[in-house]
């Protein structure tokens, strides 16, 4: 009967080395994970601010050119009677 508590002990105290561990890897993997989240969003962040900046070049040329150089495109909407 010793023996059976014994054993039950030696497996109890290994299911919370297992627990243990597993929450070790959890805690991990959730700062890998958030690490990387926090990469992409600073990628992300600097080819927005990359896009901004053209856009805003794009535009401060628009306006230096003035509007005469940008004519106004128009869309022919007559009815042709075919």
């Amino acid at each position: 009967m010793e023996g059976l508590v014994e054993q039950k002990e030696l497996l109890l105290q290994k299911l919370s080395e297992i627990s243990d561990g597993l929450e070790r890897l959890d805690a991990a993997i959730e700062m890998a994970y958030s690490g990387l989240t926090n990469e992409l969003a600073s990628q992300k962040q600097k080819e927005m601010n990359g896009i901004e900046a053209k856009l805003s070049n794009i535009e401060e040329r628009a306006q230096k050119r003035g509007a005469s150089e940008y004519p106004l495109l128009r869309l022919d909407l007559t009815y042709s009677g075919r």
